[in-house]
This record gives C-alpha cells, sequence and structure tokens, in this order.
C-alpha cells in the first residue's frame, strides 16, 4: 500500500467521523429554524435572516454529503442505464444557475450509444459534481458544452463536461483531485474527489484539460461494462428515462 492511499484511508476515516458528528446537531438546527419560520408572518422583517440560515443550513449538509460519499466503502448498485437520461436529468438540476448566470448549454450524445452497466445514483453525482464545478468557472456567465461518446472498438463510454471559464490557476490540474483542496472562497474541496471515486467504481478515470483560448475540459471515461459489475436480472432498464434513484 502506498503512502497515498495510506493517507487516504485516514482522510476518509475521519471524513466519516466528522460528517456523523455535524450531522446529528444540523438537524437540529434545522428543525428549530423551521418552526420559527413557520411562525413568522410574511411582513415580519426577520425572515430574510430565517432564510440566509436555512440556506447556509442547506450548504452544510451538501458539505456533509460530500463527506460521508468521500469516506464511505460499499458496494456499488450496478444496473443498465441510459447515459443520456443520467446527463439530462442532471443538467434539469441546474436550469435556474443556468439562468442566473447567463449560461447556454451545447450538448450532443452519441445516438449509436447503447446502456451502459453504472451506479445510476453514482453515476449522477459524478455529472452533476462536474456540471456545478463549470458553472463555478463561469460567474460572468458562458458555454457548458456536454458531449457523451461510444468507443465502440474499446467498448467504452466518454463524457466530456467543458466550460469557456478563466480555468484553475493551478500548474498539476491533478490538484484539483486532491481531498480538500479548492480555489473557491465556499468550497469544500471534495466534489471533485468524490466524483473521481466514483469514477474508479467503475473502471474508469477522470481527467481534466484547459481548453483554448480558455476553460478547462473534465473527462469521464469507463468501461461499458465495468469489472466484476453484476446487473441484477430484471433491473435493466427497458427505456430510455432511468434516473438516479432517490
Amino acid at each position: 500500500m502506498t503512502t497515498r492511499q495510506e493517507r487516504l484511508i485516514v482522510l476518509g476515516h475521519l471524513s466519516s467521523v466528522l460528517a456523523h458528528e455535524i450531522r446529528n446537531p444540523l438537524a437540529g438546527i434545522s428543525a428549530a429554524t423551521q418552526m420559527l419560520d413557520g411562525k413568522m408572518d410574511g411582513t415580519d422583517s426577520r425572515k430574510k435572516y430565517i432564510s440566509m440560515i436555512l440556506k447556509e443550513i442547506d450548504r452544510v449538509n451538501d458539505i456533509v454529503k460530500n463527506l460521508l460519499d468521500f469516506s464511505r466503502e460499499g458496494r456499488a448498485y450496478m444496473m443498465q442505464a441510459s447515459v443520456r437520461s443520467l446527463l439530462e436529468h442532471a443538467l434539469e438540476q441546474f436550469t435556474e444557475p443556468f439562468e442566473g448566470a447567463g449560461i447556454r448549454v451545447e450538448a450532443h450524445y452519441d445516438d449509436t450509444m447503447p446502456f451502459a452497466i453504472c451506479d445510476a445514483e453514482h453515476m449522477g453525482r459524478v455529472f452533476r459534481n462536474l456540471i456545478a464545478n463549470a458553472v463555478d468557472a463561469m460567474p460572468g456567465g458562458g458555454t457548458l458544452r456536454i458531449r457523451a461518446v461510444f468507443d465502440e472498438a474499446g467498448r467504452r463510454v466518454a463524457v466530456s463536461v467543458e466550460d469557456t471559464g478563466v480555468g484553475p490557476q493551478v500548474e498539476d490540474l491533478s490538484e484539483l483531485f486532491s481531498p480538500f483542496y479548492t480555489t473557491k472562497t465556499k468550497g469544500s474541496g471534495l466534489g471533485l474527489p468524490v466524483a473521481l471515486r466514483f469514477a474508479e467504481e467503475h473502471g474508469g478515470t477522470i481527467t481534466a484539460r484547459r481548453v483554448e483560448p480558455r476553460g478547462l475540459a473534465m473527462i469521464v471515461e469507463w468501461p461499458l461494462e465495468p469489472p466484476h459489475a453484476e446487473a441484477a436480472a430484471g433491473r435493466a432498464t427497458t427505456d430510455d428515462t432511468v434516473h438516479p434513484r432517490r
């Protein structure tokens, strides 16, 4: 076992402990805040502060979820799923951020791509994290390009999430996948490491490359049939509407 692997194991354990310690009191704070909010009428000037508190609670909840996802060990729930559906479902969740930031979406899907065997929840999370990273890189607007292709010869799926943002000011792009590394003022530094973890559980990778004249592309690749994947009988999709489990 390498020093890096040992460090990641320790980080994973600490992340799990922290997440569980934070989650319970945070749930209590959220419940109490929502109760106060329900007792105030629409004219109460304090409601705006309650709204701010709830928004920050949601942000902390997202961080806790990232901590748990980064630390968890377990079996992926492999099934046949439509990569296009997973991507479209992920994009739907960013409609408001796209409109608010003036982001235009260009999507291209390979019509020859068959269903892929994957954990729909985990792979959907990969796409959401990469899209969120791209949105954060374009606060002044821009273009988000999504491209999903199938390499029939290699039996591999590749999804590219490309932005026209300013790009990260870091020489070694692999640092972007280091746990807790972030260039954002409010980032947890876990979105990309979690995405990489889920890609690797599918026997895949995520690579980052700069795009000229500016921007960044994140490319997720994984085999159509990941190693040791077991698609349970009766769980295969029969249409194009598979979404992550909730």
